[in-house]
């Protein structure tokens, strides 16, 4: 907590955790935080960070897998791979927070923000490293998303792949979202594969000058 930089790389497995496998609370200090190549298996919360001086944050190479896991829990973010929350008032506007090359499977949410300015998830034009999401659930009893932004002025989610295996219909008013950009200003959604989800993308609120980009949208099975 709080004073130092993180990193967390290659570690043998984070498995059948009720909590969260990795929790980051920040300060105030310019931290810089790195989890690398770690193996996730059943947890309720892959990875939390959270803090208002977050400097550079790169999580790459992680892979996260949630089959069968039985939830305990209904908090706000129960069965969630990945979440970065900073406050909205107090956030440092130069924070750089990079998210590549993860595969998500099973989970309810895959890679959640909330108000981290220039976020980047997926590739960049010097890196080809997109996140591979896959929804396999018999059931969807809750909203799910793949990639969910809110506040995150200036967010770019390029190259990314996320797909619904299963054909299941969400229960009553729920939804399977692919992205979903809430109260985003100036992002750029760019060349992201969405197949057959119900919801390809939910844009949300003042969204103004975001713009959506050569995104692929593939649905024969799903009625949406």
């Amino acid at each position: 907590r709080r004073n130092y930089n993180t990193y967390v790389w290659g570690n043998y497995y984070f498995r059948e955790i009720e909590n969260c496998a990795i929790l980051i609370s920040k300060g105030n200090y310019l931290n810089d935080i790195l989890i690398v190549n770690n193996p996730f298996r059943r947890n309720n919360i892959g990875i939390n960070i959270s803090g208002s001086n977050l400097n550079l944050v790169s999580i790459l190479d992680n892979e996260f897998v949630n089959t069968d896991f039985i939830e305990t829990s209904t908090s706000s973010f129960h069965n969630t791979a990945m979440t970065i929350q900073m406050p909205v008032t107090t956030a440092r506007l130069n924070t750089e927070v990079n998210i590549s090359n993860n595969t998500i499977t099973d989970y309810r949410i895959g890679i959640h923000a909330s108000n981290v300015p220039n976020i980047s998830i997926g590739s960049k034009p010097t890196l080809v490293a997109p996140n591979q999401i896959f929804f396999g659930q018999d059931v969807f009893n809750d909203f799910h998303h793949g990639i969910w932004l809110e506040g995150c002025n200036g967010a770019k989610v390029q190259d990314n792949e996320i797909t619904q295996i299963n054909p299941a219909i969400p229960s009553g008013s729920y939804t399977v979202e692919g992205i979903t950009i809430d109260e985003c200003h100036h992002g750029f959604i760019n060349l992201n594969i969405i197949n057959e989800l119900h919801t390809p993308v939910h844009v949300i609120g003042d969204c103004d000058y975001t713009e959506l980009h050569c995104n692929d949208f593939i649905n024969n099975t799903n009625s949406g």
